[in-house]
């Protein structure tokens, strides 16, 4: 049994952390990105599209308020807001409704922003992003909310002190430890 100099941690990071992702790994993630991107510029929407265009999204916003994007978080928000928008008219009517071109817009900045996150930053960063979305996934499957809770999730109305230029708060996206 090897011996170890005190003082010294039993599971040491790990270097390969602190460097960007594997450029092989990194382009097969932008990739599948990129193609959910085209099918969804060109109408071919099912619900696995929308939810993956929607992990982008939030992993994306998690690297941003980490401080490691370009973009704001009013775009990306904006993006996943309305790709929640998308599920919920889908979810009530059964029909993939129409989208608008600022939507299309923001979805490819954020998939842009995704690929060049995935080429640039920390690993580290990453796979903290990664967990957090893996987290809030675990939570939301045990508490099944309404599609009323949603809708005021997704666009929540505007209180007294709040005006329609300001965007109203989105919920904090802190999650328990599961």
């Amino acid at each position: 049994m090897p011996r170890r100099k005190p003082g010294r941690p039993v599971t040491p990071r790990s270097k390969a952390l602190q460097l960007p992702m594997a450029r092989p790994h990194a382009s097969d993630l932008a990739l599948r990105a990129r193609l959910a991107l085209v099918r969804f510029r060109h109408r071919d929407i099912d619900r696995h599209l929308v939810t993956h265009l929607a992990h982008v999204c939030l992993v994306t916003g998690f690297i941003a308020e980490d401080g490691y994007c370009m973009l704001s978080q009013q775009v990306i928000e904006e993006a996943g807001r309305g790709l929640g928008r998308l599920l919920l008219d889908f979810d009530q009517t059964g029909q993939w409704p129409e989208y608008t071109s600022e939507l299309l817009d923001g979805l490819t900045t954020v998939v842009n922003e995704y690929d060049h996150i995935l080429a640039t930053v920390r690993l580290e960063v990453i796979s903290r992003a990664s967990d957090h979305l893996e987290r809030l996934k675990t939570v939301a499957t045990c508490t099944k909310p309404s599609l009323e809770e949603l809708s005021q999730i997704i666009a929540p109305a505007t209180s007294d002190h709040e005006t329609r230029d300001e965007p109203a708060s989105i919920t904090s996206r802190t999650c328990p430890e599961a």
